[in-house]
């Protein structure tokens, strides 16, 4: 592992420090290489769900633009919808 030095703003530090505080992590260390951890496992995931489920959407969308659905007819169907449940 390599040496580095960060600067994170106050809140970041406190979350950082209570965790280690808490027993949670043995050392502030740990907790910045696990939250990296999960960032990168998360933005790879949310990459991949783009790449391999809303780009065929969008592209299937815009081969059959009469599927579409204006946003106003979306918004009140919503509207409607929630109007019924309240009823």
């Amino acid at each position: 592992m390599r040496r580095r030095t960060v600067t994170l703003p106050t809140g970041l530090v406190e979350a950082i420090e209570a965790r280690v505080a808490g027993g949670e992590y043995s050392s502030k260390s740990d907790v910045v290489q696990d939250g990296l951890e999960h960032f990168l496992a998360d933005d790879s995931t949310l990459e991949s769900w783009l790449k391999d489920v809303i780009v065929p959407r969008c592209r299937n969308r815009a081969a059959h633009p009469s599927t579409l659905i204006e946003a106003e007819e979306i918004l009140d169907r919503v509207k409607r919808r929630s109007a019924a449940k309240r009823e």
